[in-house]
């Protein structure tokens, strides 16, 4: 669900502007990832996504900014090992900034950092300041702060709003100029205000946020030669129990019998065009989670094998439907997805 933007807050009552400016706290809006984790058990972290789907192998291998997370906070947990044991149930929610410019955004940092949320134990909100004052969580490595309020002015009553533009300048005049604000040039993506659980969002005009179009007919090829070879073998024979070994396996038939001797790809296809788009910073691969040693040898050592094998790792868990393909026909997205039904049903995804 999205955040009402601020001018929206102009088409209630003069009664309503009034009370909400007047108690509203102000907080800065951060442009990087929300994540948080959950204590399981006795030296047990989940670790989660801000869109509750958890952190899995797939992601690890993918993107190495997720390994970083969890390493940060394994660490902690361990330094910290009886509060944590003695704390099961607990959830940290945070804001994650890997690097100086996660998105759009650049910070005022040098290392990654963690802004704390919000500490929940049976839905119940915890004070974060008494827990972070408990746990031992200094490191050069990382950055550890308590999400704060910015400071604020006192309104006099408003007698009337001309226009959602007069109320997005009343807003943004209730800021304080000394605050102390962790984007570079006090220029942060934007404002969040909240009262009496109403929220609003003033985002401001600071970064150009354009539309990223994805280059789908190179990786459609490599999908579509992927299974022509998989159509000439008895694939099944090949599949694992568990869904990262089993693309693994296929991968390995794939280069070792088909693309390494054919090039296919690699005479077909420019390999730059074979990136995923990227928004922000792009990050390496953590290949040390791939349990094959000849993928990682593959993926270690050639540049488009690599990018073929994060292609199907990513693909072969998805549906593929016609009227979003742009090289696939009809026949190829059956055969796809009675590929990736089969990996459902056969293989547990990590």
């Amino acid at each position: 669900m999205s955040i009402k933007n601020i001018s929206a807050l102009a088409d209630k009552s003069i009664y309503y502007i009034n009370k909400f400016l007047s108690n509203c706290t102000i907080e800065e809006k951060i442009d990087s990832h929300y994540m948080y984790f959950t204590i399981e058990g006795k030296d047990k972290l989940r670790f989660y996504k801000g869109n509750n789907k958890e952190i899995s192998r797939v992601d690890l291998i993918i993107n190495s900014m997720w390994n970083q997370f969890i390493l940060d906070w394994t660490y902690i947990m361990y330094k910290n090992s009886e509060w944590f044991n003695n704390h099961i149930g607990y959830k940290f929610y945070m804001f994650y900034i890997p690097n100086n410019k996660p998105l759009s955004t650049t910070y005022n940092i040098d290392k990654p950092t963690y802004i704390i949320d919000r500490i929940l134990f049976k839905s119940k909100m915890q004070s974060i300041k008494e827990i972070i004052n408990e746990l031992d969580i200094n490191n050069n490595s990382y950055n550890i702060f308590i999400k704060t309020y910015l400071k604020r002015k006192k309104i006099n009553n408003i007698d009337n709003i001309a226009s959602s533009e007069d109320l997005i300048n009343i807003s943004r005049n209730l800021l304080l100029k000394n605050n102390s604000i962790l984007a570079v040039n006090n220029k942060p993506e934007g404002y969040i205000y909240r009262w009496n659980n109403y929220t609003y969002q003033d985002v401001l005009n600071n970064h150009d946020k354009t539309h990223i179009e994805v280059e789908r007919t190179s990786y459609e090829f490599v999908l579509c030669d992927f299974l022509k070879f998989i159509k000439s073998i008895n694939y099944m024979e090949y599949v694992a129990p568990k869904y990262v070994k089993a693309v693994c396996n296929l991968f390995n038939m794939y280069i070792i019998n088909s693309e390494s001797v054919t090039n296919t790809v690699s005479k077909n296809v420019n390999i730059d065009a074979l990136d995923p788009p990227i928004y922000g910073h792009s990050f390496d691969m953590t290949t040390t989670y791939i349990p094959d040693a000849i993928t990682r040898q593959f993926v270690e050592t050639n540049e488009l094998y690599s990018k073929i094998f994060k292609i199907l790792l990513v693909n072969l868990s998805k549906r593929k439907y016609l009227k979003h393909c742009i090289y696939m026909n009809k026949q190829q997205v059956d055969q796809w997805n009675a590929l990736v039904g089969y990996l459902e049903l056969v293989t547990k995804y990590e």
